[in-house]
Formats: C-alpha cells, structure tokens, sequence
C-alpha cells in the first residue's frame, strides 16, 4: 500500500514538474516576444531620431549660409540611425564638432566637412548633409 502511494505522489510530482516546464516554455515565449518588440520600437526611435537631427542641421545650414556664415561650398556631415556610438569619430574630428549621445551629432556650424570621421566609422554613419 505504502508503494503504491508512493507511486502516485512520485507520479504527481513529476506530472507537475512537466507543466510547469511547459508554462516556463510559454513565459520564455513571451520574454522573447517583448524583447525583440522592445528592439523594433528602439531601432525606429533611433532612426526618427537620427532623421530630426539630420533635418535641424540642414535647416541650421541653409539659414548660415543665407546670413554669409557660411561658405556655399562646404557640406558638413551629420551621422545617420546606423550609429552604434563606439567613439571612433570623437577623436579625428580636428574641430570638435561631435557630440556624444545614444546616437551621435555633428554639430553642422563647427563641421569643417574634413571628412574624417566618416574615413574611421566602422559602420559608415557620418554621411555628407548635402548629398549630390
């Protein structure tokens, strides 16, 4: 009698255990579901951030260049959405003109369009604002 019993409660026991894989199964579902949700939403927010900045720096532009503080010639850059903010640009931009942030920016008045940061992105972010 005492085996039997035994044999339900192991029984028992293991049934339980095989349900509560399966809802772990279903809970690691959803986390995956959320996270690559959470990547979409990131990525897009990135690139309407990216956009904002690219269109303020050539409404900047085009306002300096019509107050002749600008040369027409010059055609400062500006870093896309596909920035991963490694710092490589920090350092070879000879006038300072890159500020740190979640996606970097070039500031469009100091550019002096050198080209160097976009010679040393990894990931070709720094593109010309002007493209011809």
């Amino acid at each position: 009698m005492f085996n039997i019993v035994l044999l339900v409660f192991a029984v028992t026991v293991l049934f339980l255990l095989l349900i509560n894989r399966s809802n772990m199964r279903r809970f690691d579902e959803d986390i995956d579901e959320i996270r690559a949700s959470l990547f979409e939403h990131r990525k897009n927010n990135r690139a309407a951030q990216a956009e904002l900045n690219r269109r303020f720096a050539e409404i900047r532009v085009q306002i300096m260049k019509a107050h002749d503080q600008m040369p027409e010639d010059r055609n400062p850059f500006y870093i896309n959405a596909d920035c991963i903010a490694c710092g490589t640009c920090l350092p070879e931009c000879p006038v300072d003109a890159i500020n740190e942030g979640e996606i970097y920016q070039i500031n469009p008045q100091t550019c002096i369009a050198c080209k160097k940061c976009a010679d040393v992105c990894p990931v070709h972010a720094c593109q010309p604002l002007i493209q011809s």
